[in-house]
């Protein structure tokens, strides 16, 4: 057979998995073949950042082995997705894992919940994170690999390896050319590099800015991919070490927003992740950050690590459910996708608890609360007025403020303070979701 490029290549005679597969690629604009079964899969040749492979077959756990043996075989550097019967004992699917699969998803994920989706988006979309050619340091070894993108072919070329050494006349043309990329797996190579060679300009605080944002996005996709595996439970020591990076990471970077004025053009231009996913917390996060700062609120990072867990319950919603919120079509969803999509938080809650990771009771509060409003109409526990903490309207406010500024093909830039301006003069006109003193310290600090 002829040499097969894909982004994403599947491999199932199923002709209703194939539809779901197809659906999630056209959404995200990928390219993606089929193969009918391993024997197929083994004669060809194929060239794919992803493969999928469908082994739902609880009768023989040797199965979903052998699938994530022969994807590993024909396409080495492809990210391996294995599909597997939910009967499936889990120490088949820590089998399948050891045998080639990066990661086993539930057969009856991919039709109930949105992680096909988040998985898609991390492997194909997240996989490359840009940097400017300006976060680049003259004289210095680089401690991670550099690449281009071929935006017709849509490829990423490598052209610089780690311990190359930059040069102001490469920085200067790689400047006029416009973003280069890392690997997000060296986030924390190039966080590294740039704290090492840290210095208090104005360009050495921005170079950090953006190094420690990576790095948390990075951080937060790990623990997302941890803490909602169903296939196997990830151990406990793993779950804390995660959690407590990504609380580390948020005090760094909060260190960094203090000092750097512009860093909200930093953090939208970095960030990545459709309106309404799991991707968009980071932002999030570090919008509260930058907002609580300027209202003169407390626990600030404790701020920030609610935001990065508030929405992880949105990856087990249904895929109808999420297409709607990624298409700003909330308001279309039917009143039993409603219900469904109002237990949210509660999920977010108990993929946490789930995993008996440390949290006190007033993250928990906060994890319940940023989809609360204080007029009462909100969820999930509509409550009112000063029952709703400060730290959740923080998060509600930087979320709605994420939605209106997030940058979008073909639709105009918005200005920063513009969108703050509004949001909070809209509030006190019609919507009613914060709180009087809440209100109050917004305006206080962008003013």
């Amino acid at each position: 057979m002829p040499a097969t490029s894909s982004d994403i290549v599947l491999v199932t005679p199923d002709p209703t998995l194939i539809t779901r597969v197809n659906a999630v690629a056209s959404n995200f604009g990928y390219s993606c073949q089929t193969f009918s079964g391993i024997d197929a899969l083994m004669e060809s040749e194929i060239n794919a950042r992803m493969v999928i492979a469908f082994a739902p077959d609880d009768k023989n756990p040797s199965v979903a082995a052998e699938f994530a043996q022969a994807a590993r075989f024909v396409a080495p550097q492809s990210f391996v997705l294995c599909a597997v019967s939910k009967s499936l004992k889990k120490d088949a699917a820590s089998f399948a894992k050891k045998s080639g699969a990066n990661l086993i998803l539930l057969e009856n994920e991919f039709y109930e919940s949105s992680k096909l989706e988040f998985v898609v988006t991390q492997v194909l979309k997240s996989a490359y994170l840009p940097v400017k050619a300006s976060d680049l340091i003259p004289g210095i070894p680089l401690e991670f690999d550099l690449f281009h993108l071929l935006p017709l072919r849509q490829k990423f070329l490598k052209f610089m390896l780690e311990g190359d050494v930059m040069t102001p006349d490469r920085i200067k043309r790689f400047t006029e050319v416009g973003e280069v990329y890392i690997k997000r797996s060296d986030s924390e190579a190039f966080r590294n590099y740039v704290v090492k060679h840290s210095d208090r300009s104005a360009q050495g605080i921005a170079r950090r800015c953006r190094a420690q944002y990576l790095a948390l996005a990075a951080g937060f996709s790990s623990l997302v991919f941890l803490l909602t595996d169903q296939s196997e439970l990830g151990s406990f020591q793993e779950g804390e070490r995660l959690l407590s990076k990504c609380r580390d990471l948020c005090r760094d970077l909060l260190s960094t927003l203090g000092e750097f004025g512009n860093a909200w053009e930093i953090i939208n231009n970095s960030a990545i992740g459709e309106f309404g996913s799991v991707e968009r917390a980071p932002a999030i996060a570090s919008y509260s950050a930058l907002f609580s700062l300027q209202a003169e609120l407390d626990n600030i990072d404790t701020i920030m690590l609610g935001a990065l867990l508030a929405d992880l319950g949105l990856i087990f919603l249904p895929p109808q459910i999420t297409k709607k919120i990624r298409e700003d079509r909330i308001s279309s969803l039917s009143g039993d996708e409603r219900q469904v999509y109002e237990k949210y938080p509660h999920q977010s809650l108990s993929v946490l608890l789930d995993r008996k990771l440390s949290l006190d009771e007033s993250i928990r509060n906060i994890i319940l609360s940023t989809q609360e409003t204080s007029n009462g109409k909100g969820f999930p526990r509509h409550l009112l007025g000063a029952k709703i903490p400060e730290e959740s309207q923080m998060i509600r406010f930087s979320r709605e403020f994420d939605r209106r500024t997030l940058l979008r093909l073909g639709k105009q830039r918005q200005d920063a303070a513009q969108v703050r301006a509004e949001l909070v003069a809209e509030d006190d006109l019609k919507f009613q979701a914060f709180t009087p003193t809440f209100l109050q310290k917004l305006k206080k600090g962008f003013n």
